[in-house]
């Protein structure tokens, strides 16, 4: 996990430019826009959260649930038929977040996913996205439930990967009548307009504060 985190504070230097000497924390405690709050820590990494709601009465497989580039413009956005996506977030609709990924640019580090069955929750996901460098990457997530949790329903899994609008999610299958929550959680928020303004090119933030029972999302 840390060496992927590293990796990405590498891809994000390079195309942010963090710092001009290519070393974005030497010699200070913190040099990013916005990554410190009131108490002078790094601000909380609140997720990203979005739901996939198999409507059919058969399993789907290979399904599609976010492909902004190449989903704008067509029917449901690029995922599959039969499932209902939302952006659980008030106010906003799942069109609208699409629209919003094509500029953001932020690096997950973990998910945390809930589902009414235990046979869903540890389906894999594939996550296909360009790095801030252009490389086209591909990263399979395979939950596994933690007996130690006492839970059969939820699972947060580590990763590493960029959220923007080349980022394709899919699953490997999703359950007639089921719906899959996944809350994304970022490490790394991109700011391009910082690094042109000076004021710095990202925001690194501080672990998640993760609850088993709920999840607080991004406002």
């Amino acid at each position: 996990m840390k060496k992927n985190l590293l990796s990405a504070i590498k891809d994000a230097n390079n195309y942010l430019n963090f710092e001009k000497d290519g070393t974005p924390f030497a010699g200070e405690s913190m040099n990013f826009s916005g990554g410190m709050n009131a108490t002078g820590t790094p601000d909380i990494s609140l997720p990203y959260v979005i739901t996939a709601d198999n409507t059919t009465a058969g399993t789907l497989t290979d399904v599609v649930i976010l492909n902004p580039v190449l989903g704008l413009g067509t029917t449901n956005n690029g995922c599959n038929a039969g499932v209902t996506m939302t952006y659980d977030v008030t106010g906003w609709t799942f069109l609208a977040f699409n629209y919003m990924l094509l500029n953001l640019n932020v690096y997950i580090q973990e998910l945390y996913i809930e589902c009414s069955t235990q046979a869903q929750l540890t389906k894999n996901i594939t996550v296909e996205f360009q790095d801030p460098n252009g490389d086209k990457r591909t990263t399979t997530i395979v939950p596994r439930i933690k007996e130690a949790n006492n839970q059969t329903t939820i699972v947060t899994a580590k990763c590493g990967f960029w959220l923007n609008g080349t980022t394709k999610i899919t699953l490997a299958s999703l359950q007639t009548t089921n719906a899959v929550t996944i809350s994304m959680y970022p490490a790394i928020v991109g700011n391009p307009i910082g690094t042109i303004k000076g004021t710095g090119g990202a925001t690194v933030l501080a672990d998640p504060n993760i609850s088993m029972t709920s999840v607080k999302m991004v406002q």
